[in-house]
């Protein structure tokens, strides 16, 4: 109950001060891998102080970028393609929307319905 009273940057310090023996179960229950966890964590943090400070979010560069997993088990979009993992500086990777996308995978695994 504690942790819905935490801000994103509180959740993502907490995160990255557990044991790593922590990480792993915490992100498979996300069905992620604790590094994709990592990297969506940061992305969502920079994307909350730009919107916190009335900074402009479209079309911009966060600087904090998510990982784009690459397990076919993750919920992803269904066109891949869209943002390739192959390239990891392409520019529609970093923007703002592999952190939307990211951002409704988490919502599904915690409530699917």
């Amino acid at each position: 109950m504690s942790i819905e009273l935490l801000t994103l940057g509180n959740l993502r310090h907490l995160y990255s001060v557990l044991p790593q023996t922590y990480h792993k179960p915490i992100a498979q229950q996300l069905g992620l891998q604790d590094p994709v966890l990592e990297s969506w964590l940061a992305s969502y943090v920079r994307v909350r102080n730009i919107c916190a400070h009335h900074g402009r979010l479209w079309n911009r560069f966060l600087g904090a970028y998510p990982m784009i997993p690459t397990s076919k088990k993750i919920r992803w979009l269904e066109d891949r393609s869209v943002l390739s993992t192959s390239d990891p500086n392409a520019l529609e990777r970093k923007r703002l929307c592999p952190v939307l996308v990211s951002f409704q995978t988490i919502l599904y695994a915690i409530s699917p319905h």
